[in-house]
């Protein structure tokens, strides 16, 4: 049991060296993030900045203004802090309790010692502890430091309702697996090209997260949403790519191709590119619950107005606004969440007021057949937004609002079917 044991040390030890590794890569982009959050752990009183030598609010804006981060040392101090106060959060609330999170308990011990004393692990003394310590490190050192602190920023939830919502999107994507498969490329490939797989497969666990946060509200049933989404999401994640049309196929090639240049295998690479067009698989299998439409019907209609109304550069012009303080990352979740609900809410519109057999392409043309006059308002309007070289917060809302009459064509007519 010694060798289990030093194992998992180990393990965690090479989980730390991880999430720092790609905690320096984004440190420089991500400095009002921390300078927030160093400010709200001491408001909380868990952190004292100066005892801990963290650059003070002057600093900050020095290297801020000069393209700079927290450094190594600085972002470790961070890392322990965010920890620490993770799991007094999680101490303090009932998550211990869930069955989904009590397994935590039986898997920190060796399996040796978990078969032999099984009932008298669940009755220990430091239970609710031992399940708070592992699911914060595990979840952290996949997630990075601030993953918490900015979802809770950005969707008002409470620290254990995003660690829930995490764990979700961690199962149901099986983000773990991915995860341990980059890991696995230690000394074959760069360990840049690493950091940037466990970036864009983070990309979306926070936005993962975030739609469990948006869509269900307070207490979470982890499980049941593991139930829900996961065999949807396992069945046809890989077909995924297969669905992309145009520019957005374009897209996963170039970054399918860069994966691969960079070292990646090829399976990885493909899997890595094509994250956050699998995310959209939680709308899709919510929409075929709604309209009774089989996932064969769905996936390929969702992407093929994906394509028309060019949502793919609408996402990468809302990720490229300036983050800015609290109320600009606001904002930009605000875009990108309401942007892929009106995706959703047009497939399930057009779902339900065309013929079944015809094919996706059909179905929307003739859905905009139907409302001419206001799908050419709205192409309009994006036209010339399109045209915009550097377009603002201002700029992308009103497409939005485009994009959101569209949605509502047909609305008194056909009834409330998004």
């Amino acid at each position: 049991m010694t060798d289990v044991v030093a194992d998992q040390v180990l393990e965690d030890n090479y989980g730390q060296n991880v999430v720092l590794g790609n905690a320096r890569a984004g440190a420089p982009g991500l400095i009002n993030v921390h300078q927030r959050m160093i400010r709200e752990l001491e408001r909380l009183g868990v952190l004292d900045r100066a005892l801990e030598f963290l650059p003070d609010d002057e600093e900050l804006r020095v290297r801020r203004m000069a393209g700079d981060g927290l450094t190594s040392p600085e972002l470790s101090v961070l890392l322990a802090y965010s920890k620490i106060w993770l799991t007094a959060e999680l101490n303090a609330s009932s998550l211990a309790d869930e069955p989904y999170f009590a397994k935590a308990l039986t898997g920190y011990f060796p399996p040796a010692l978990s078969a032999e004393f099984g009932n008298a692990i669940n009755r220990h003394q430091l239970r609710r502890q031992i399940i708070s310590t592992v699911t914060v490190n595990r979840l952290i050192n996949m997630a990075g430091i601030s993953f918490v602190f900015r979802a809770m920023e950005e969707t008002g939830a409470s620290a254990v309702e995003v660690v829930r919502a995490a764990w979700a999107a961690i199962e149901i994507f099986s983000i773990a697996t991915v995860w341990q498969d980059i890991n696995s490329q230690d000394n074959v490939i760069p360990t840049t090209a690493q950091t940037t797989l466990h970036l864009e497969t983070r990309r979306l666990l926070d936005r993962a997260t975030r739609w469990f946060l948006q869509t269900r509200g307070g207490a979470l049933d982890v499980q049941g949403e593991i139930d829900r989404f996961g065999a949807v999401v396992h069945d046809r994640a890989h077909a995924v790519p297969t669905h992309l049309l145009g520019k957005e196929r374009e897209r996963f090639e170039r970054l399918t191709q860069r994966f691969e240049s960079a070292g990646a295998p090829e399976d990885l690479a493909r899997r890595t590119a094509a994250a956050l067009d699998v995310f959209a698989l939680l709308d899709i299998t919510d929409i075929c619950v709604r309209t009774g439409e089989s996932a064969d019907t769905v996936v390929p209609l969702y992407f093929t107005i994906s394509e028309r109304y060019d949502i793919d550069r609408t996402l990468v012009r809302i990720t490229d606004l300036p983050r800015g303080d609290r109320w600009s990352a606001l904002a930009r979740q605000a875009l990108r969440s309401d942007l892929y609900a009106v995706v959703a809410g047009l497939t399930s519109r057009i779902l339900r007021s065309t013929p079944h057999d015809l094919a996706p392409i059909e179905r929307l043309t003739q859905w905009e057949q139907t409302h001419l006059e206001g799908v050419a308002r709205a192409r309009t309007t994006l036209e010339d937004i399109a045209a915009v070289d550097n377009p603002d917060l201002a700029t992308l809302s009103v497409a939005l609002r485009a994009m959101r009459n569209l949605v509502a064509q047909g609305t008194t007519s056909a009834g409330a079917d998004s």
